[in-house]
């Protein structure tokens, strides 16, 4: 699965994850100097292996195998749904408001978004320290903030990166200092940094103006270009307020997945074909943020609190989880008539075709979609057809943020 589908799948993956992902802890980046950080991988090199390749997870047979999908199985075999699945309650915290604070804010950080870099600005950056060909203990560091111009780093370090643009790649043949304190070995030694720019957040910041607004190339929600600075802090109150409501929805969803599978009762087997696909999925998807990461999957399944010989247990346990909430979602679907027909599929991917971008990924037809890529957008689309659904019957408590609790349906009506 690639391009638009691909996009859409992990916004999927990544809703079912957060139940799942958040007992178990949460990494956080470090300022690290070069002689502190660890080296993550033993040649140097970034890790770029694939799902498959970091985990043995499937034969891939699934593949050939119906029952890999929902329209292949008829999910009331798998799962009886709770009866009051029409009358959940819980409470949610209200939707956030966006305040002009809010708004000021998100234009402040945008302008202060750059693409090259110039003395004074600050970087995030990934980067492997290599002496005598090999990668050096405490050389090597991911996620960094840099000011450039600090002096944080070794001679020759940040003045190097000055030119450099986002997602740039520089290699930088540099000496320690000698005497070198931090660590004598090192001292009046030979080094070689890979530093890959992550993002530029620039010293001074543009000034707020039509010339720059227009600049953005943005167009609003009716496709017409914003071109003056008021037409922009609406578009950014828009999109925060998107996001607001985004967020809100989320709650709401994670409630009742969380309550259908508390109270679903699952068969002792559930189609090993489907399991094997999610597995892989998650895998793929945890590998990818694990890359974003500058890191591999071990390393970031360890930050979650993973040990290595558990990752492949713990993610397939993921697998069968997303699995259950699919057949749960399925099976109500199957009972309230939210199934998604072939026609409503095609209309649905025709819609994704007149994005600009899917000619240039190959999407010319709906005959460019795999039998994949159009099950799984089939699925997506019924999810959200449930959940939605599921969201207009339910009762809704809304509750200041430090109120929230965990409420169920069956905390409720007790």
């Amino acid at each position: 699965m690639n391009g638009k589908m691909k996009r859409i799948m992990a916004l999927w993956l990544a809703l079912v994850m957060a139940l799942s992902m958040a007992a178990c802890g949460s990494s956080s980046d470090t300022a690290q100097e070069p002689e502190q950080s660890e080296a993550t991988t033993e040649d140097g090199a970034a890790e770029t292996t694939t799902g498959a390749e970091q985990q043995n997870v499937t034969s891939g047979e699934w593949k050939n195998d119906p029952q890999a999908y929902l329209s292949g199985v008829k999910a009331s075999e798998y799962v009886t749904v709770p009866s009051d699945y029409l009358s959940m309650q819980f409470e949610v915290e209200k939707k956030a408001e966006v305040t002009e604070e809010d708004v000021n804010g998100m234009v402040d950080n945008l302008r202060s978004i750059g693409n090259e870099v110039h003395d004074g600005d600050t970087v995030n950056i990934n980067y492997i320290g290599m002496m005598d060909g090999e990668q050096f203990q405490g050389g090597t560091a991911n996620g960094q903030y840099l000011t450039i111009g600090s002096g944080s780093y070794i001679d020759g370090f940040e003045s190097g990166l000055i030119g450099a643009h986002t997602g740039d790649t520089v290699t930088l043949d540099l000496t320690f200092p000698d005497p070198y304190p931090n660590n004598p070995d090192y001292a009046g030694k030979a080094v070689q940094f890979i530093v890959t720019v992550n993002s530029v957040y620039l010293a001074e910041l543009p000034e707020l103006t039509d010339e720059y607004v227009t600049k953005l190339a943005l167009h609003d929600e009716f496709g017409a270009a914003v071109t003056t600075v008021d037409g922009y802090r609406a578009f950014v109150r828009n999109y925060l307020e998107e996001q607001a409501e985004e967020d809100y929805n989320n709650k709401i969803y994670n409630k009742i997945l969380a309550y259908l599978s508390d109270n679903s009762s699952f068969a002792n087997e559930l189609p090993k074909s489907m399991i094997d696909r999610y597995n892989e999925e998650v895998v793929a998807q945890m590998t990818n943020q694990a890359l974003q990461y500058g890191t591999d999957l071990k390393t970031l399944m360890a930050s979650y609190g993973v040990a290595e010989d558990q990752y492949p247990t713990f993610l397939r346990d993921q697998a069968v989880e997303q699995v259950k909430y699919l057949l749960a979602l399925g099976a109500i679907a199957d009972l309230e008539g939210l199934t998604v027909s072939d026609e409503r599929l095609d209309s649905e991917l025709s819609e994704v075709l007149k994005n600009d971008s899917m000619a240039e990924q190959g999407y010319t037809s709906l005959d460019s979609f795999s039998q994949d890529e159009r099950e799984s957008y089939r699925e997506y689309l019924m999810r959200m057809n449930v959940l939605d659904f599921l969201k207009k019957n339910a009762t809704i408590t809304e509750v200041e943020a430090e109120a929230a609790t965990e409420t169920t349906s069956e905390e409720t009506t007790e």
